[in-house]
């Protein structure tokens, strides 16, 4: 008789400390799966410490048990690289080198992390159900803390920073909400892995509730986005696969073009409204667009919206001419890099969402409506680079791996792993 396989002995384990026992890696991931999704309504920022912390201990409890790199073997580090270097080597012509030396030191650290992370959140039916009722929790702690916040117009955030203006507490939800956004398609499949689909669409239709009640409208508008998106890839699955992977490449390279040529139609702003800072959005969107078409090729730099203040266009509805980032990431690419850097983005995305092929069909329609709801939320809000925003890119993939069943996860077990 050989020695039991860690499969066999993870399917066994009865308990935490038992699985902890046997796989820390996986314990490991279960503990980022119940802090991921409330964690930053302690901090907004919260996410972005937890995931690098998460990662190190996790990939430190990986390496330790199996004492193997192959789970590393990916052609995604070139894209890693190749970022890495665009984003030094723009340093160079950045209007701030300075500030663009601080900001690559923090993407050396949270991208490479993210990506480790990543590639070891392998599927895993051993892992799967410690996953799916950490996230669980997790995100039932999250609702309520949402909930909380939404009735007294601050929730924890306020009690925890009672000295804090009025409108600083009433938007702390912004961010933990977010967070909530990416994490629903992982929520939605590891409640369906644990039988409770009916429960799944309950939580998605309250959360969109809470939502729009709360000051985040645009995790309820992303909300809408997902629901729209999944009913598309279940009633057209392969056109939806498509649509999300070469039309989000596509969007990706056009974006600029789109912005331009909206505001030669669209002379006299009628599409403006205050509504969710629409027309300040679009004062920036456009001033952004037309300087990328004055330096296409490669850009102007690491953060250069932090600094350029000569903008070509009118400001409508914004009282300054300078601003922290263009609130929409794939226009950040652009000024940042040109035509390099959103070259390499859209053949990142492509390829990535590719991915999705990997997985069982009646987990796809989800993963498509994720990356959907998170091209929204990445095309009208949010520093590309703020750490907990790369960061939560990470841990939402990651987890969403864990709870989900690729091609090859029902397939009978090999035979030196059944004896």
């Amino acid at each position: 008789m050989t020695a039991p396989t860690q499969k066999q002995s993870s399917e066994a384990a009865a308990s935490f400390p038992e699985f902890l026992k046997i796989d820390p890696a996986g314990a490991g991931f279960a503990l980022l799966a119940f802090l991921c999704p409330w964690l930053a309504f302690l901090s907004p920022r919260g996410t972005g410490a937890l995931i690098p912390v998460m990662a190190i201990l996790i990939l430190g409890a990986h390496f330790w048990k199996s004492r193997e790199l192959a789970s590393l073997r990916s052609a995604s580090w070139l894209f890693v690289i190749a970022a890495l270097v665009l984003t030094g080597a723009s340093s160079l012509w950045a209007p701030n080198p300075d500030f663009a030396l601080e900001r690559l030191s923090k993407l050396a650290l949270f991208i490479p992390l993210g990506g480790a992370l990543v590639l070891i959140a392998s599927p895993d039916k051993t892992r799967r159900p410690w996953i799916a009722k950490a996230l669980t929790a997790g995100t039932l702690v999250a609702l309520l803390l949402l909930a909380f916040h939404v009735a007294t117009r601050g929730g924890l955030y306020a009690l925890l920073n009672p000295d804090e203006i009025a409108a600083i507490k009433l938007n702390a939800s912004n961010k933990p909400a977010t967070v909530m956004l990416l994490l629903t398609g992982a929520v939605f499949l590891a409640w369906r892995g644990l039988d409770q689909t009916r429960t799944a669409w309950l939580y998605i239709g309250v959360l969109f509730v809470i939502f729009a009640l709360s000051p985040s409208q645009s995790t309820a508008a992303g909300v809408l986005v997902w629901l729209v998106a999944y009913g598309i890839a279940v009633a057209l699955p392969r056109f939806a696969l498509n649509l999300t992977s070469f039309g989000g490449a596509l969007v990706i390279l056009a974006m600029p073009f789109l912005f331009v040529g909206l505001s030669i139609l669209d002379a006299n702003r009628s599409l403006d409204w205050d509504a969710a800072s629409v027309g300040a959005r679009l004062d920036i969107w456009y001033a952004v667009s037309h300087k990328i078409l004055g330096s296409p090729i490669y850009g102007c730099g690491v953060e250069a919206a932090r600094f350029i203040t000569d903008w070509s266009t009118d400001m409508a509805y914004l009282t300054r001419a300078k601003f922290h980032h263009p609130h929409n990431g794939i226009l950040q690419i652009w000024l940042e890099f040109g035509l390099i850097g959103a070259g390499l983005a859209a053949a990142a995305w492509a390829l990535l969402t590719r991915k999705i092929t990997r997985f069982e069909a009646r987990h796809r329609p989800a993963m498509i409506a994720s990356f959907a709801a998170f091209f929204f939320v990445l095309c009208i809000t949010y520093g590309l680079w703020q750490s907990w925003w790369v960061c939560i890119m990470a841990g939402a993939v990651a987890l969403t791996r864990l709870v989900a069943d690729d091609e090859t996860g029902s397939q009978p077990a090999q035979k030196g792993e059944a004896e």
